[in-house]
């Protein structure tokens, strides 16, 4: 019998395909299991791939290898339209380093974050026409370590305005304060997407 049939599962969050983050809870040996039970969507943490935290970043064209290679495990193991690709974890703004936008022009600060996220979903849908998979790859983001106003606004504002909105949008509450704020951040982030003119997307916190 499955176990968590009776929790109804909704969401799982596991670590990506030969990921080294973590000892267990590799997507590819959850997903079979997840899904009998019910569940929609598996979000896969793409960074951990790597072994430390904070994650040791390698550079944006490895990290491109990386998203590839993990794209192409779960659609080998028949999972891509359950995948929800985390595109990055917790992120500041110096993680991705200078950048480049969509004229070679030099990037820094978030506005690299924004950038990098567009070129890793156009990898994706690269991958997966690639694949024959027809249905479009689903993400999640920014998925911030601290709901911030000025930084969701810029980013789903960027996002709408180059064809990479995410399908889910997930921010981390992990501290008591931040349950108490949470009705706050939830109302700001729903007045985005009223004012931006985008269809209210499934949060997940």
């Amino acid at each position: 019998a499955n176990t968590i049939t009776a929790l109804k599962p909704n969401t799982a969050v596991q670590k990506a395909p030969r990921g080294m983050q973590h000892p267990n809870g590799d997507v590819l040996d959850m997903a079979n299991t997840f899904k009998n039970a019910g569940g929609k969507h598996i979000q896969i943490y793409v960074p951990d791939y790597y072994a430390l935290w904070f994650y040791e970043f390698t550079g944006t064209d490895y990290y491109l290898d990386i998203l590839r290679m993990q794209a192409e495990e779960c659609i080998k193991a028949g999972i891509a339209e359950d995948a929800v690709w985390v595109l990055y974890n917790e992120p500041n703004e110096n993680w991705v380093g200078e950048y480049h936008d969509d004229q070679g022009n030099k990037v820094s600060g978030w506005n690299s974050l924004y950038w990098f996220w567009k070129d890793m979903v156009e990898e994706l849908r690269e991958v997966y026409r690639e694949n024959g998979i027809t249905a479009p790859p689903k993400t999640a983001g920014l998925n911030l370590a601290v709901y911030n106003e000025g930084v969701m606004r810029d980013y789903m504002t960027f996002c709408k305005n180059h064809d990479c909105l995410p399908d889910i949008i997930s921010w981390h509450d992990l501290s008591t304060w931040q349950y108490n704020i949470f009705d706050r951040e939830y109302n700001h982030y729903r007045s985005l997407e009223k004012s931006l003119g985008i269809e209210p997307r499934e949060i997940v916190i």
